[in-house]
């Protein structure tokens, strides 16, 4: 499998709007928003208010992305087309049935003695006298309704004779004629004919011309008639004509097709991933397409599909029509599918076993001439290109095969330049490596070297963990289909290493070296794995300074402008109340004051909330996981409402509410407080 990898920093920012005001023309309590803020750890600048008191003990830990290896590409962009075509040959005409028949009472016409008796005599029972030989009685044989015509390579016509007769025909001599051009389709002469006897025989027909006006011409006939016996003379009855084309391979036909299917072609694509066995993707790009160029003078219906793909569900498939060729145009047509987020199963087709990396695609191609006549010709055809357009993958399943990721990073620490008060005891602090694995593999991670930079004063790290392979088990999919991450933790500290020599080294930066073998110490080929190239492996440098911190100590302090014309541009303010919406991912409990400042940055006053915001849900180490939102009212006095004429910028003072007792937490470089400021205020119409 190929696989290439992006390192990306960490980076934590600071973010900031101006209000979005909405200015109303009548009296109206309008509810909208003033000022978007977002308090990180880092706004705790030296003139931050941080300090130490023995009532509660935080630790605060820094963490930074030593490195993020993506997989970029499970495999190289599939583009793969496939050509057809439809030839008139493939086209089967059906079989085509003429039926006629002549009656006695036609054979008795033309004045003949014996023709006379059985007209005389119709109903009645007689003894039929001989007939004698008639020549050339002819008779119309339409099919004009199946086509017009119809010119072969090859064929087959199979003759049917039933005598319906009361007496026996002998010296039985047909043809079946064209009988615009007179051309002899086919011929037969037959000694005996009895009565009620059926004859039938079929014939070769190749390079033969069958018009749909034909003529039947009995070249000759004549019969014994009844010898003695009486029998019943029925001026009805009738010699039967039927016949059957079938087999035809035409060369050209102006005829009524009958509605089938063209083309059933199944296509096998294999995709290229290395020594990875994949069982299915999900597509993160990529189409396919069907491009259609007819010579056929009638609509061609194409389906095209991937049997194992789905999407929510719903397998892929698309229909498209052809349009009918006229007055030498070709019809044509052309159609192209997003496979993105597409499922595709790679397991071959259905009667496949222990198949990988292949799909298969199905094209169907049918006619429906719909009771038309309609003219093909030999050069007939439909000329068919269809295909995969640059397809690639967001997720593989299957056996993963082996594969090497190698990288190095480089990582700031500025955990010692935070304007950070209090005791910190270097013995103490802790530096760990953390390496979340999404990757449904098993991976040994070896760090090779880690060294501690400062202007040019390198320190390299001696620890007994280098070069040495550290397993990290397989992430698992959870419920979302999400990849939930493995996590193995290195634990770098002053009793198994020279760890203080690297932080007395006051470093600008630390440096590593690594690398992570896929499936590296896997012996059977597990087909249970998966890997997403939105997810791959994460390396975090992890430094953890214990503070003890009285939560009534610590504050936080964010500035933002404040325009109040924007709110109330005529000055209409009545009353109401100030909103804070707030999205709070400390692990801490927070009360958040708004200090209103004037243009020259003096102290208008300071609004207050009896709401608290609540802390951020927890992990078992006191670690923020997922955050809160709570909503704090201020409400509105004439004074506030004057103040916040008056203000040009706003100051939100962030502070811990005491602990009760003192409780451990952790704050993470990542953690952030969002606040939203929004006015529900009642505005006099001017």
């Amino acid at each position: 499998m190929k696989i290439r990898y992006l390192l990306f920093s960490f980076l934590l920012i600071t973010l900031a709007c101006k209000p979005d005001p909405k200015i109303p023309k009548w009296d109206v309590e309008a509810l909208a928003p003033i000022v978007h803020s977002r308090i990180t750890i880092r706004d705790m600048v030296p003139d931050s208010n941080l300090r130490v008191s023995p009532d509660g003990d935080l630790s605060l830990v820094y963490e930074t992305l030593l490195a993020q290896l993506r997989p970029d590409e499970l495999f190289d962009p599939l583009n793969k087309s496939f050509s057809n075509a439809i030839n008139l040959q493939n086209i089967d005409l059906g079989s085509p049935t003429v039926r006629d028949h002549v009656s006695l009472g036609e054979l008795s016409k033309g004045g003949t003695p014996a023709g006379q008796f059985i007209i005389f005599n119709n109903g009645k029972m007689a003894v039929v006298p001989v007939f004698p030989p008639y020549y050339n009685k002819k008779f119309g044989v339409d099919a004009t309704n199946l086509f017009t015509t119809i010119t072969l390579d090859s064929g087959a016509a199979t003759l049917e004779l039933k005598n319906e007769l009361p007496v026996a025909i002998t010296n039985l001599q047909f043809a079946l004629k064209n009988k615009i051009s007179g051309s002899t389709i086919l011929q037969k002469n037959i000694d005996t004919l009895a009565a009620g006897q059926l004859y039938s025989e079929k014939f070769s027909l190749n390079n033969v011309t069958i018009e749909g006006s034909l003529e039947g011409v009995l070249l000759q006939f004549e019969s014994p008639g009844s010898d003695t016996n009486k029998v019943m003379i029925d001026t009805s009855d009738k010699i039967l004509i039927t016949v059957k084309l079938s087999d035809l391979v035409p060369r050209s036909a102006t005829a009524i097709f009958p509605k089938q299917n063209l083309a059933n072609d199944t296509t096998i694509t294999t995709i290229q991933t290395g020594n990875a066995d994949l069982t299915a993707i999900k597509v993160k790009s990529g189409s396919m397409y069907l491009d259609a160029k007819s010579t056929i003078a009638d609509k061609i219906e194409l389906d095209y599909f991937i049997p194992n793909a789905n999407k929510n569900g719903i397998p892929l498939s698309f229909n498209e029509s052809v349009p009918a060729s006229a007055s030498g145009s070709l019809g044509s047509a052309y159609k192209q599918i997003d496979l993105q987020d597409y499922t595709i199963g790679l397991t071959g087709k259905p009667t496949d076993i222990g198949v990988f990396n292949s799909f298969y695609t199905i094209l169907l191609g049918r006619i429906d001439s719909s009771g038309n006549l309609i003219t093909l010709s030999l050069d007939d055809s439909v000329a068919l290109e269809t295909g995969i357009q640059n397809l690639t993958a967001s997720e593989g399943y299957g056996y993963l095969g082996k594969d090497t990721m190698s990288g190095s990073h480089s990582a700031v620490l500025d955990v010692f330049n935070r304007g950070i008060s209090g005791s910190i005891n270097l013995e103490s602090i802790s530096l760990g490596l953390s390496v979340e694995n999404y990757i449904g593999a098993p991976i040994d991670i070896v760090l090779n070297d880690f060294i501690s930079k400062k202007q040019g004063s390198d320190v390299s790290l001696t620890w007994g963990g280098l070069g040495q392979n550290q397993l990290v088990p397989a992430a698992t999919l959870g419920t979302n289909n999400k990849p939930m991450a493995s996590v193995m933790n290195l634990d770098i500290n002053s009793t198994n290493s020279n760890i203080n020599a690297l932080l007395e080294n006051q470093p600008d930066l630390f440096e590593s070296n690594y690398d992570a073998f896929i499936n590296g110490s896997l012996g059977t080929p597990d087909y249970n794995q998966f890997i997403f190239t939105d997810y791959g492996v994460d390396i975090s440098l992890n430094v953890e300074v214990p503070l003890s911190l009285s939560a009534s100590d610590f504050l936080l302090a964010d500035t933002t402008n404040f325009d109040y014309e924007k709110i109330d541009a005529d000055n209409l303010l009545q009353g109401g109340d100030l909103k804070l919406i707030a999205e709070n991912f400390f692990p801490i409990e927070l009360i958040v004051d708004l200090v209103l400042l004037d243009k020259n940055g003096n102290e208008l006053g300071v609004i207050t909330s009896a709401d608290k915001i609540a802390p951020a849900d927890v992990d078992l180490n006191g670690r923020a996981i997922v955050p809160v939102q709570s909503i704090a009212d201020y409400p509105l006095n004439d004074e506030n409402i004057q103040w916040l004429k008056k203000s040009t910028s706003l100051i939100f003072n962030v502070s811990l509410s005491t602990a009760n007792p003192p409780q451990k937490i952790k704050l993470m470089d990542r953690n952030f407080l969002d606040l939203t400021l929004s006015g529900d205020l009642t505005i006099r119409t001017p």
